[in-house]
Formats: C-alpha cells, sequence, structure tokens
C-alpha cells in the first residue's frame, strides 16, 4: 500500500482547541520514559489551526513539568497538504532547554511522500474521511527516522464524555508497520496485527469541514515516547 497524502485538515478560520493532558493508564508501548514524571502540569495543551493564503499552520503548546513542548508547523495546500516548516522548542525556567527547526522543502535528505511530523498526527487526521479504507503514511521523527504507518477507522458511534461534555465519535486507530524493521510477509502481518502497540483518536464529524479530535490516547511521539491521554475541554 503506497502512502497517500493526508486531506486539508485546516478550516477557512482561525480554530483554538484545549485539551487536558494526563499519563496514559495501561501503557501500549514497552517505555523507557515515565509519562508520569514529565506530564505533571495541570495546565491544558493548547492546539491552533491556522489558514491564509494557500497555507496552514499548526501550532501545539503542551504543558510538561516546569515548562511547554512548543512545536509549529506552516504547510503548503496546493496541489497537495505537505510539510514546508517546522520548529520545536522545550521551553523551561524561562529558558529554551531544547531547539529543533526542520525545512522540509530542502532536497537533503530526500524524505518520501506523505511525511509529515509524528507528533502533530493526531491533529492533521481531522482532515480524512471517515470511512472503511485502511491508509497509510509516512511519520517524521526526525531526518534520520522515517516511518511508515496505517490508520483506519475501528469502531462508529462511539459515545464520549470528556470534561467538554459529551460526544458522539469514531474511533481510529493508527499503528506501525513492522515491515520497515522485519520483512514478515502478508500471512504473518495479519496475524500479528492485534498485537501490535496503537494510538487511538476519537472523532466527531461536523457538517462541513475538519471533524473534531474529542480524545487521544498515545505516545507523544514515535514509539517509545511516554504515552498521554487527550480529552477535549
Amino acid at each position: 500500500m503506497n502512502p497517500t497524502p493526508l486531506c486539508n485538515p485546516f478550516a477557512p478560520v482561525r480554530e483554538v482547541a484545549r485539551y487536558s493532558v494526563r499519563p496514559r493508564e495501561n501503557r501500549a508501548f514497552h517505555t523507557a520514559l515515565d509519562a508520569s514524571e514529565l506530564f505533571t502540569s495541570r495546565e491544558p495543551a493548547t492546539v491552533t489551526w491556522a489558514r491564509e493564503d494557500g497555507h496552514g499552520t499548526l501550532a501545539v503548546q503542551m504543558p510538561v513539568a516546569s515548562g511547554n513542548f512548543e512545536e509549529r508547523c506552516t504547510f503548503s495546500l496546493e496541489p497537495e497538504l505537505r510539510p514546508a516548516s517546522f520548529e520545536r522548542a522545550l521551553r523551561g525556567d524561562a529558558r529554551v532547554l531544547r531547539h529543533e527547526h526542520a525545512e522540509f522543502a530542502a532536497i537533503v535528505p530526500k524524505l518520501p511522500p506523505a511525511t509529515y511530523p509524528e507528533t502533530m498526527l493526531p491533529f492533521l487526521l481531522r482532515g480524512h474521511p471517515l470511512d472503511s479504507q485502511r491508509r497509510s503514511m509516512h511519520a517524521w521523527i526526525c531526518d534520520r527516522f522515517v516511518a511508515k504507518v496505517y490508520y483506519e477507522v475501528h469502531k462508529r458511534r462511539v459515545e464520549l464524555r470528556v470534561p467538554a461534555g459529551s460526544f458522539v465519535t469514531t474511533e481510529v486507530i493508527m499503528y506501525p508497520d513492522l515491515n520497515d524493521w522485519v520483512k514478515l510477509g502478508s500471512v504473518l502481518t495479519k496475524l500479528v496485527k492485534p498485537l501490535l502497540p496503537k494510538y487511538q483518536m476519537w472523532f466527531a464529524e461536523r457538517g462541513s469541514g475538519p471533524h473534531e479530535l474529542i480524545r487521544f490516547e498515545g505516545s507523544y511521539g514515535p514509539p517509545g515516547a511516554p504515552e498521554i491521554v487527550l480529552e477535549r475541554v
């Protein structure tokens, strides 16, 4: 299955959503980092989608112990959704502790088609149709690590209650392609799929435009990153 570009997740108007953040109760991945030591803040995460002049900007501010992860990515919308410039910073104690900048338009390294920053995928997938098809894309972790992931609808009409209220949602799961690392073949891949650790997202459909992300469970980053739960507030 060839990866396909994501659909446009940006509405014509600027949107801001806030989410409570807490460690995932039951880990799906075997992780070395403990989310309960990092995600101790009671402040909500803030996600902003903005669109202007054929470009979109997604900004995520994720509170952590004594600071914030701040990520910002601009996207070209035509002829397809693709990242242009990405910046990530960890701020704490009134100073920048980590900083990363990536220009996706650069030809070195040559990234595969349909590649998107991994931590932003839950907020980008809201543009895609909630149908019965399984699709794939590439998750960019860093320029030395790009992984293929699959996503598909898992359950329809899931009733959820979160701090923002009650919603009827569709559950979407996302999981890594193990064939990136070990050639399993189609039969073994199908057998091992139920055992794969998964990211879970619940979207509420709107009359028009992108869906609304109500809840997310999974690693904040690639497999091995601390696992969190986000709920709309």
